[in-house]
């Protein structure tokens, strides 16, 4: 089985190499996870950011061989995350929870969060994907009290599944943080094993002066790892992240 994680950097501001991008990988990529998705085209970006995909639908145009599932996590731009996965792979159940919420006053920190995730039958087991765009506070990546606390609620429902488990997505955080250490705990961390150094593109604003991590990979010690590499396809300011499993 195959899957590539990448955020599509607001609804796909880079859109013709995006748009290639998913054609190309359609036929032989089984699981995507996207994160920063609009739905449906309902929101329109600003003129001045250029011609955007904006939609789940657009996206779902794109991947005729594949079900797709949208999970909105704030409003009014109905921005999320969204699974598409080849139809001739049982889905068991598709689901989504919030990791981080926030109210509009001063004593809340950026904005809302999901888990989403879906469970298939592979092989004898249950295995349970699950897409994650982290707590984005407008500066750094490292802890806060926040990117803990959803950190926490993550690996709290991987205690109450069984089977293989695959967290993938934009993380937003570095690796040395303690929220990235509770993510990662018992699990392997593929960027980490692979030795990549990069996980964004020089289209990042702050490529120069800042951490290259924030994309990443995690599987459980049961998954059984064929292929990992990161591609380097100039298609948002992150790079897809692939994966080919058993």
């Amino acid at each position: 089985m195959t899957l590539i994680t990448l955020n599509i950097w607001r609804g796909g501001k880079v859109l013709e190499p995006l748009k290639a991008f998913i054609k190309k990988h359609a036929k032989t990529v089984d699981i995507f996870c996207f994160q920063e998705v609009f739905d449906n085209g309902q929101v329109k970006r600003p003129s001045q950011e250029g011609n955007h995909l904006t939609s789940f639908g657009d996206i779902t145009a794109l991947l005729l061989d594949h079900e797709g599932y949208f999970v909105p996590a704030e409003e009014p731009d109905q921005e999320g995350l969204a699974m598409f996965a080849k139809r001739s792979i049982h889905v068991e159940k598709h689901d989504s929870f919030y990791v981080h919420e926030s109210k509009n006053d001063e004593t809340q920190v950026g904005r809302p969060r999901k888990l989403e995730y879906m469970q298939l039958q592979n092989k004898k087991n249950m295995l349970t994907i699950a897409n994650l765009h982290g707590l984005y506070t407008g500066g750094g990546k490292d802890d806060t009290p926040e990117r803990i606390m959803q950190s926490q609620k993550v690996k709290e429902f991987f205690t109450t599944t069984s089977g293989p488990k695959i967290l993938a997505g934009d993380f937003n955080l570095t690796p040395e943080t303690k929220s990235f250490t509770i993510l990662a705990k018992g699990m392997r961390d593929l960027v980490a094993e692979s030795k990549i150094t990069c996980t964004r593109t020089p289209l990042y604003r702050n490529y120069k002066t800042s951490t290259h991590f924030a994309d990443y990979i995690l599987v459980s010690p049961d998954v059984h790892v064929q292929k990992f590499n990161v591609l380097q396809d100039i298609v948002s300011d992150h790079l897809p992240l692939f994966l080919e499993f058993t």
